[in-house]
């Protein structure tokens, strides 16, 4: 899951345990800076440190001044300027972060925002400063003076789809964890699946056959990614007629030239149009010479998060 649904998703906890919380929020940035606009970072009062704006010197003074903050239960607005001789950081950029201690009655807009997120719903978060030390949250956009607040995008939680529990999801499924995707593998082996080793956090779902596979798999939407590297060319293609009939975002299938065209021309003699089959990234991945299983799933990810980032 991305960083910032892991920080809302701890803030909403702290809310609900009754555990101090403090947020760094990025609401501004002009120029060259480590983190985007909406980048945040949150400390509790147990000591956890969720989140990043951006690391090195700045990050450590977010962090005292948002300690600060906690414990004078006053927010405020502060501008950063990233310089050599401030922070030893020379992208000469600037950054205005809105640093607030979140309570109680923060919970119901925090709880809302996280369940948007959840449903891959990109939301916006709304911060405004009413009166001196005070931050007010909203999701729906506030009716009055919208000049006096900040308009904080928030992605959505990026789910990956992979069909297939082979090496390729195997090598895959972490780095796709660290690169905060939430990573299901299906496979219709259940036996085969009980012994791929995982990360915890990765949903293996059996399925009773290819045939069917979208009535077990999560919800899709736009936000969602396919990876279809089935143990057949036969089954990739009952998997990938499926996945064409959803919307979502991305759709990748591991194979060579050769099984693109045969499969896209079987495709074509059932109606499948060229528009729908070029939602379609086959061979999938960043052209890099990619040759073990480890190798794949880098290149295949990486053409994700240029997807993603829109750079692709």
């Amino acid at each position: 899951m991305s960083d910032n649904f892991k920080v809302l998703n701890r803030i909403v906890a702290c809310c609900e345990q009754g555990i101090d919380a403090g947020l760094a929020v990025i609401v501004e940035r002009q120029g060259s800076t480590p983190r985007e606009k909406g980048a945040m970072l949150m400390l509790d009062g147990e000591g956890g440190c969720v989140g990043t704006i951006g690391g090195g010197a700045l990050e450590q003074q977010v962090v005292e001044e948002l300690a600060n903050v906690m414990v004078s239960h006053a927010a405020k607005i502060q501008v950063f300027d990233l310089l050599p001789e401030s922070f030893g950081m020379p992208c000469g950029g600037r950054i205005k972060v809105v640093l607030s201690p979140i309570g109680k009655d923060a919970l119901p807009v925090f709880s809302a925002l996280v369940s948007r997120l959840a449903r891959g719903k990109a939301t916006t978060l709304y911060a405004g400063m009413k009166e001196p030390g005070v931050v007010r949250w909203e999701i729906s956009p506030p009716l009055q003076d919208m000049a006096s607040w900040f308009e904080i995008p928030v992605e959505a939680v990026a789910e990956l789809l992979i069909f297939g529990a082979g090496h390729i999801a195997q090598a895959m499924s972490p780095m796709a964890l660290a690169a905060d995707f939430q990573v299901s593998v299906l496979d219709d082996r259940s036996a085969f699946l009980q012994d791929v080793v995982l990360p915890e956090e990765v949903h293996a779902i059996a399925l009773s056959s290819f045939e069917e596979c979208m009535a077990s798999a999560p919800a899709v939407s736009e936000t969602t990614f396919v990876l279809i590297a089935t143990y057949g060319h036969r089954h990739d293609m009952v998997v990938l007629k499926q996945v064409l009939d959803t919307n979502a975002g991305y759709i990748g299938m591991v194979g060579s030239l050769n099984k693109r065209d045969t499969i896209y021309a079987r495709l074509k003699a059932e109606g499948i149009s060229d528009a729908t089959l070029s939602r379609i990234h086959c061979p999938v991945g960043l052209p890099i010479g990619a040759v073990t299983p480890a190798e794949i799933a880098i290149s295949i990810l990486a053409e994700m998060i240029a997807h993603r980032r829109k750079a692709a």
